[in-house]
Parts: C-alpha cells; structure tokens; sequence
C-alpha cells in the first residue's frame, strides 16, 4: 500500500470527520497526520483523547492493513494507550506492526505533538482473511 494513504483518507468518512490524513502505510508501517483539532479540543484547547486515541488506532489499524492481502480485512479489538502529555495540533500517529498471525495482529503506535512523543499505546487487532472466507 505505497502512498495509497490518501485515497484511502478520502474513502473514510471517519478518517474525514477526525481530518486525519494517511501519509505512508506500507511494509508494516503507518503515519497518519492530524493537521487540525477544530471540533476536537477540549476545554484547555487540547485534541480530547479520545481523538488522539483515534489518531492512534487508525495509524495501528493502516500498518498492519499495509501487510494483509487483496480482500482481507480487520477490526480493532483493543487499544491500550497511555498519555504522557497534551497533545495539540498538529499531531501525528506512527503505528508499527509487532506480529501478525493467522486471526490476529499486534501493532505499537506513538503519537507526535510538538516535536516530543505524548502519548503511546498497543493495539489488538482482528484478522479477517479473504483467501479462507474467514468473516467472523
């Protein structure tokens, strides 16, 4: 999935509401932008965590989807994530895959804001094979 990021930014209506934006996903490694938090802050003008933890699952979710094949498909099971600091925008998302298994993968994600890490996390995430017909 070489830099084919952006068309699939555009296919996701989620991706679109959050205005995230997938910049690489390919051999088992994704970054995924969030260029502006408008809609998104809290109170303090930070991106709320539950949109940083967005940020995170989509960037986990893209690098392991980078190394399944044609017609496969996925669903996040669980993200853990612990948050070191505020995130503000701009903020990025680099997901890494760990493994991938025959019904499962794992993926590590950090989340950039400001230069400094602010938060990490690991996400568990469901396999579904099209070459087994394997759909739940």
């Amino acid at each position: 999935m070489a830099d084919a990021g952006e068309s699939l930014s555009e296919r996701a209506e989620f991706y679109q509401t959050l205005g995230l934006r997938v910049v690489t996903a390919l051999d088992g490694v994704a970054t995924v932008d969030m260029p502006d938090a408008t809609g998104f802050r809290n109170s303090r003008g930070d991106i709320h965590g539950g949109a940083v933890l967005s940020l995170a699952d989509v960037a986990a979710s893209n690098a392991v989807r980078s190394r399944l094949g044609p017609g496969d498909g996925l669903a996040t099971l669980s993200v853990t994530m612990n948050f070191a600091r505020p995130a503000r925008a701009p903020a990025q998302a680099v997901g890494q895959v760990v493994s991938v298994g025959g019904r499962t993968a794992f993926a590590q994600v950090d989340v950039w804001s400001g230069g400094e890490i602010v938060a990490n996390g690991v996400a568990t995430i469901r396999l579904f094979r099209a070459a087994t017909g394997d759909r739940g």
